[in-house]
């Protein structure tokens, strides 16, 4: 005799695997639609010609490094209240620190926005830990890629939109 357990373990409907993929797309556009406006801002900004290359490096790498300072505890806070109340607290912030660095009037307004910003959205940690608890060895090849190449997808289509965006 076989026992059936209560709950299936692989209980990933299309449904939640888009809405992760959706998460995951959102942190890739976010991360990477600034690249073709950085340089501008930068040089706005009032800084040397000769030196706008590493303000542009650094304003890039304010957000990751942001993430870096924080995604422990994401995670910890995610272990606390659940992986759904961090990735929408996540999410939320994440789009309100967009305005920061949207509306910023100095160079060190728009790091200190990139750098809130990666500090306030764990979602990419999350959404992976989310999806490997939600999946069997089976499915979840197929899930972790699919999630991968939404990411890839808005990583290439992201810097595109920041560069029509830039000047409509």
């Amino acid at each position: 005799m076989t026992l059936v357990p209560l709950v299936p373990r692989d209980h990933l409907s299309p449904a939640f695997l888009c809405l992760m993929v959706l998460l995951n797309v959102t942190d890739a556009f976010h991360l990477n639609i600034v690249w073709p406006m950085l340089p501008f801002l930068v040089r706005d900004c009032g800084v040397a010609e000769r030196d706008v290359g590493f303000w542009v490096g650094v304003c890039g790498a304010a957000s990751p490094f942001g993430a870096l300072c924080t995604a422990y505890g994401w995670g910890k806070y995610a272990d606390a209240v659940g992986r759904r109340p961090a990735l929408l607290l996540g999410s939320a912030l994440s789009t309100l620190s967009v305005f920061v660095f949207g509306t910023s009037s100095s160079l060190g307004q728009a790091i200190f926005g990139r750098f809130v910003s990666g500090c306030v959205n764990g979602n990419a940690a999350i959404c992976k830990t989310y999806l490997g608890e939600c999946t069997t060895k089976a499915s979840a090849a197929n899930a972790f890629g699919v999630l991968a190449l939404g990411y890839g997808l808005a990583s290439v289509a992201a810097p595109g939109a920041g560069g029509f965006l830039l000047k409509p």
